[in-house]
């Protein structure tokens, strides 16, 4: 799997999706070791529903062996958790991997900070005649997941007016 299917997080972020992708990898093999129900929901601080294994998941077993020697990897980064750098590709390959197998097993998208949609702006104007300045949206900096719409009309635009859709310092 291409690793930049995985996002690069760093420092705490990168040690927190270790943490829980290696703790989903241990719920999914007690439950197929028969330690746990496979029907008895995961209840995880911050998440707003309980995980629930599919069943029928739990029987493909290259599927299952993948997950267990994924853990087995992420169980040494956990032991020295300043292993765990930004820049290592090998470590995103197998964050993708697990992450793909785990979401497969759960039937859900595993969402880590970096993944998260940004701020959405949207602007709609409609002018009918300009004779200073119209800016759609302004802004110093603009981070880099946020999206900037603007949509302007207008039927005339005088002399010395202007129209500009975003004013922007700088983006990412």
């Amino acid at each position: 799997m291409d690793p930049i299917a995985f996002p690069v997080l760093a420092g705490a972020l990168l040690n927190e999706a270790i943490r829980f992708l290696f703790n989903r990898a241990n719920a999914v093999l007690d439950r197929r070791a028969g330690r746990m129900p496979v029907e008895e929901p995961e209840q995880i601080a911050g998440q707003p529903h309980p995980l629930l294994v599919h069943a029928e998941a739990l029987a493909d077993d290259d599927r299952i062996e993948r997950v267990a020697q994924a853990r087995d990897v992420l169980e040494q980064y956990l032991a020295d958790p300043d292993r765990a750098r930004e820049g290592d590709e090998d470590l995103r390959q197998v964050l993708a991997a697990l992450k793909r197998d785990l979401e497969a097993i759960y039937g859900q998208e595993f969402v880590f900070a970096e993944q998260r949609p940004g701020p959405t702006v949207d602007v709609s104007q409609n002018v009918d005649s300009i004779a200073d300045t119209v800016t759609g949206v302004k802004a110093t900096r603009v981070g880099g997941q946020a999206k900037v719409h603007v949509d302007q009309k207008s039927t005339r635009v005088e002399s010395g007016g202007s129209m500009t859709g975003a004013d922007l310092g700088s983006i990412g």
